[in-house]
């Protein structure tokens, strides 16, 4: 049980160590499993939360390099596209890609 507990804390000290939400996992979820990128108010919708709360974990998605905010065609809306990281990410945590 100690060497479980060294290795959680060696990881958790480690460059590779990501803190990621639930929410956050969700919205990535969400995104991948759509054919086409949502904007940020469907994906508020899919989830039952505010566009403020997708917003504020998009952000931290994004400072990871896990998601893109991308405007559609006439500039007004923003949608929701999963990096190649993003998808590399969900994998190596067991999530589908």
């Amino acid at each position: 049980m100690a060497d479980l507990f060294d290795q959680a804390v060696t990881f958790v000290r480690s460059p590779k160590y990501i803190e990621i939400t639930p929410r956050q996992l969700a919205i990535m979820g969400v995104a991948m499993s759509e054919r086409y990128p949502l904007r940020v108010r469907d994906m508020a919708m899919s989830l039952n939360v505010s566009k403020p709360v997708v917003s504020r974990a998009l952000d931290v998605l994004e400072g990871h390099g896990f998601v893109e905010r991308r405007r559609g065609e006439d500039g007004r809306d923003r949608f929701i596209v999963v990096t190649d990281a993003g998808v590399a990410f969900r994998r190596s945590i067991g999530g589908q890609a």
